[in-house]
């Protein structure tokens, strides 16, 4: 059967799915159309144009610091700008197209594991209006396309696919995103030694096993050795913590700045770490208190575990207490395809515990969202009775969870009382249509959390776009400056969140190094060897805004119109105005809500 026959054959198949992919893209397509620079995004985007640049001048990039965030989709990327120029949108539509391209091998995994239509359904819709999806969509961060890669990994190992295959694979996953790599191969591994065991036969059974890790394995490799030593690929710089890591003592990687959680074993770091309206800091006798309520064990329940800005907690402890049942029933079964469908157990497992000892947040578990999908959906709508110790552990697992909310509690727990409610109803009376509108609460109040987040919340897309612009305007802020400074002086900025947007657009070499070769030079720690001048700088925390200025002859301070709202250092602005002998001011141009203003150094 060719591909395109395949495919059409699907749509007959699966038009409800079809429908769900298509309302999905046009979502996402809407949402991207309010877009901002922050945080990681920001500098993928940089790096991606950076390397449009090199490519454009028949430069290849593989001595450049490009490759700590992934490669291979900047590249993808890259290669359109050569055709579109610096785009914010065409970035936006490839993470789009990763995601629905993952919605579609997902469709295909569940209906080997056996799902029904409704079953798929359910799961789909979960999986596209999660939050993290959500994000993944509509930036271009790597999630999107770390969750097609692993995806894909699933589905070639279930449709059998040749161990090299299965190894191109693992090479997009470690390429994107390391970390998964490493974790998902511990119970990839041991499944298929699993797989492979026969006690009769365990000297063939054992060479079996070490010729499929050898097939399957050999393409990583190869990939991870060019890369440290060659200059063919960007070198990971995430690769060498790794070993460091697994040369090292367990357990040693604590991140205490409050954007992610701790590693195990590092109690007294974590006093005081969660501060909500139930717990405060404790003393004396409840101290004790606090210190369990708040330590690295308890890191299941806190938000960026579990939560309607990554999975549900109503989903992840039902996934949990389903990944168990998924065990018991294939067995009872006698399922033929037990020991294949045991993979995605293994995975998950491996993922879920190494998880859980490192630090991380929603983003980072993202990956293997599916597979808590599959047991959550599978155990949902299995129709054997649960006892009522499960229903009893289920509400305090989600209500201690509640405890670690640090805003908008009431609506949380309405939503996770109401979403347990119809959750125990569906499995009390065996409901379909129950266990229907239960997904469905949990997608649409994901939605309304995503939409609501990016309309509220200070870095939000929706409401920083409404407020200063597409982007910020960088293409057309940009292009006033240049026209004004020249196209290769230096500039500082007043405020560092337009230096990513400019970057992006004037493809200018920010934050790209160049380093040497060879592996041990970065296992100490991680120097690069500067090679290139960001035309942008700004006035770091640590600088007196007066030595900084000295150093440069064209400045560039852009002013909030909005009452209220400043950008930073935008009172240096009357030093300038107040030096009419030094400075002179070259020009100034209104924007969305923000004027822009070009001086330049006269005499020193």
């Amino acid at each position: 059967m060719s591909l395109k026959d395949e495919y059409i054959n699907f749509y007959k198949e699966n038009k409800s799915e079809v429908l769900i992919l298509s309302f999905s893209f046009i979502c996402f397509f809407v949402l991207s159309l309010f877009r901002f620079p922050k945080l990681d995004e920001a500098l993928y985007l940089k790096e991606t144009s950076f390397i449009a640049a090199k490519l454009a001048n028949f430069e290849w990039i593989g001595s450049e610091v490009v490759g700590t965030h992934g490669f291979f989709n900047k590249v993808f990327v890259a290669l359109l700008f050569l055709v579109t120029g610096p785009s914010v949108i065409v970035a936006t539509i490839f993470s789009i197209i990763t995601i629905i391209a993952s919605g579609f091998l997902f469709l295909k995994i569940l209906k080997y594991l056996g799902f029904s239509k409704e079953a798929r359904i359910i799961s789909l819709i979960l999986l596209l209006f999660n939050y993290q999806t959500l994000q993944a969509a509509t930036t271009f961060l790597r999630e999107g396309y770390a969750l097609f890669a692993f995806l894909l990994f699933v589905y070639w190992v279930f449709k059998k696919a040749s161990p090299l295959l299965v190894g191109l694979a693992l090479v997009l996953i470690l390429d994107t995103r390391e970390h998964i790599f490493y974790q998902i191969s511990i119970g990839y591994v041991l499944w298929i030694f699993y797989f492979n065991f026969d006690r009769k036969n365990k000297g063939s059974s054992f060479l079996s096993f070490c010729k499929i890790i050898f097939k399957t394995y050999l393409l990583p490799i190869i990939y991870l050795l060019v890369s440290f030593f060659t200059p063919l690929f960007p070198f990971n710089e995430y690769n060498t913590y790794v070993i460091k890591l697994l040369l090292s003592d367990f357990g040693i990687i604590t991140n205490q700045n409050g954007m992610h959680f701790l590693a195990l074993g590092n109690l007294e770091s974590t006093e005081g770490f969660v501060q909500n309206m139930w717990m405060t800091k404790a003393a004396g006798k409840y101290a004790w208190l606090q210190k369990i309520m708040f330590s690295p064990y308890t890191k299941i329940f806190y938000p960026r575990f579990f939560s309607y800005q990554g999975l549900p907690k109503v989903l992840g402890f039902v996934a949990l207490i389903g990944s168990f049942f998924y065990i018991n029933k294939k067995s009872k079964n006698n399922d033929s395809l037990f020991k294949e469908k045991l993979f995605i157990l293994f995975v998950f497992w491996s993922y879920f515990i190494t998880f859980y000892l490192q630090w991380g947040h929603g983003r980072y578990y993202f990956v293997i969202t599916p597979l808590f999908l599959i047991f959550s959906v599978n155990y949902l709508l299995d129709r054997t009775k649960v006892k009522k110790s499960l229903y009893v552990a289920f509400v305090f697992l989600i209500t201690i969870g509640l405890m670690y909310e640090v805003n908008y509690l009431l609506p949380k727990m309405t939503m996770s009382f109401l979403a347990m409610l119809l959750f125990f109803i569906a499995k009390k009376y065996q409901s379909q249509n129950l266990a229907r509108y239960f997904c469905m609460t949990i997608s649409l109040f994901s939605l309304g959390t995503y939409v609501m987040a990016q309309w509220n919340l200070s870095y939000g897309q929706l409401i920083n776009s409404h407020k200063w612009g597409y982007f910020l305007e960088g293409d057309a802020i940009s292009q006033f400056i240049r026209d004004n400074v020249g196209e290769k002086n230096s500039v500082l900025l007043n405020d560092s969140k337009f230096r990513d947007s400019l970057a992006f657009y004037e493809q200018a070499p920010c934050n790209v190094g160049i380093r040497g070769i060879g592996l041990f030079n970065f296992l100490p720690e991680y120097k690069w060897k500067k090679r290139y001048n960001c035309p942008y700088d700004m006035i770091y925390r640590t600088e007196k805004p007066e030595d900084k200025i000295k150093n440069y002859n064209n400045f560039v301070w852009i002013i909030s119109k909005i009452p209220g709202e400043k950008f930073k250092n935008e009172e240096l602005k009357q030093w300038f105005s107040e030096k009419p002998q030094s400075f002179s001011l070259l020009a100034k141009r209104e924007f969305k809500n923000k004027e822009v203003f070009i001086y330049q150094r006269t005499t020193r």
